[in-house]
């Protein structure tokens, strides 16, 4: 019996094509070609404006990205963005810059947590090292589930919360992290209390790492 040589194995290979198209021309407003890259060596290609649509219209694109220019220069000025996923390297830089979870207070290790988006994916937020943050399971459910916010993340790893309440709260990262320094965990008082916050707060402004507080999601 003769074995088929198609039974081999196939390897999927991933490319990627660049398209350029004026905006004009995407919404129909303008027939300038697009402009089509790393479909081979040499210069860009110049793809026909009806078929660009076409193309974009069956959706055979995977992957559209935003790119904004300046009209007259076309200097790029904004860049979309494309991706959810953090990568390896981005996660090791996030875990090294934090060191333990963003949320004020506490101290669980940076490298047993979660990476979060301090604004939302789905609501425009983009994965990057400024929108990113480490936070353990309990306090990424408190931020996700209990009405806790990041008003504000900056690349550094310093942000500021917002409680149901509308106090808020500093967090900056450690210099270092004392390997002995136990993890945040709610009191004895505490366990199976929604968020506690301090009674008749008189300060309206922000409080810098006031410690757990007591404010835990219930387990």
């Amino acid at each position: 019996m003769a074995l088929s040589t198609d039974a081999r194995p196939r390897i999927e290979v991933v490319t990627q094509v660049s398209i350029t198209v004026d905006l004009a021309t995407l919404v129909g407003l303008s027939d300038v070609p697009a402009t089509v890259s790393g479909d081979g060596p040499g210069a860009p290609s110049l793809v026909d404006a009806g078929e660009i649509r076409a193309l974009l219209a069956e959706g055979r694109a995977t992957t559209l990205r935003r790119l904004v220019t300046e009209p007259l220069t076309g200097r790029l000025i904004d860049r979309g963005r494309t991706a959810y996923r953090v990568s390896e390297p981005l996660r090791a830089f996030l875990t090294e810059r934090d060191q333990t979870c963003r949320f004020p207070g506490c101290q669980r290790p940076a490298h047993r947590g979660q990476i979060d988006h301090a604004i939302p994916w789905d609501e425009g937020g983009p994965t990057d090292r400024s929108n990113l943050g480490v936070l353990c399971t309990r306090h990424h459910q408190l931020k996700t589930h209990a009405g806790w916010r990041i008003l504000s993340s900056s690349s550094d790893g310093s942000c500021r919360w917002q409680a149901p309440s509308g106090l808020t709260y500093e967090h900056a990262p450690p210099a270092s992290v004392d390997p002995s320094a136990s993890s945040c965990a709610p009191h004895a008082s505490a366990r199976g209390a929604f968020p506690a916050e301090p009674k008749n707060p008189t300060a309206k402004g922000p409080h810098r790492d006031l410690g757990c507080a007591d404010e835990y999601l219930p387990l």
